[in-house]
Parts: C-alpha cells; structure tokens; sequence
C-alpha cells in the first residue's frame, strides 16, 4: 500500500540513441540510468546502483517496474529506423 509517512523521490528522463545514459541520486543514493532498446510500445532500461550493482528489464508503456531497487514507469517509447527514444519516471522510497 502506499503510506503517506513514506517519502518517495522522483526523477524524469528523456533518453535516445544520442543520449541513452542518465544519473539522478535518489534518496541520497546516485544511480545511473540506461537506455538499452526501445520499441514503439516498451523500452528497455538498465538500472546501476551505486555499488555497482546493476539489473536491465523491459517495461511496456504506462507501466511499472522494479528494476534494481527502483520504479520504472515508462510514459512513451519510440521507435524508428534513426532513433530510438523513451521518456519514463524513476520512483524510489526513501
């Protein structure tokens, strides 16, 4: 369930293939986010911790998924034979 004395802290990325690499701290901890692949309808995004410690799942549009301790909802992903684009929100708890 979502409790309101939990703080959670949010981060927007718009990655593509002139840009597929992305770092935010999120609760005082630096990730680093990765662009792996996209479709019309999915990207795939890579997901490094600060240890190092890294996880890369595919995740559909408009929805969520935890990827190395991370929440990632992908609003658009993009497709054509020059590029490849997402746009997606990374949530983490604190």
């Amino acid at each position: 369930g979502t409790g309101t004395s939990r703080n959670s802290e949010r981060a927007y990325f718009e990655l593509s293939h002139d840009n597929v690499m992305g770092e935010r701290s999120l609760c005082g901890e630096l990730y680093k986010f990765e662009l792996v692949s996209a479709s019309d309808t999915s990207a795939t995004i890579k997901v490094t911790d600060s240890s190092g410690h890294s996880e890369t799942k595919e995740v559909t549009e408009d929805d969520l998924k935890d990827i190395q301790g991370v929440s990632i909802r992908v609003i658009n992903a993009d497709e054509t034979n020059l590029s490849l684009k997402a746009n997606f929100e990374a949530i983490k708890n604190c």
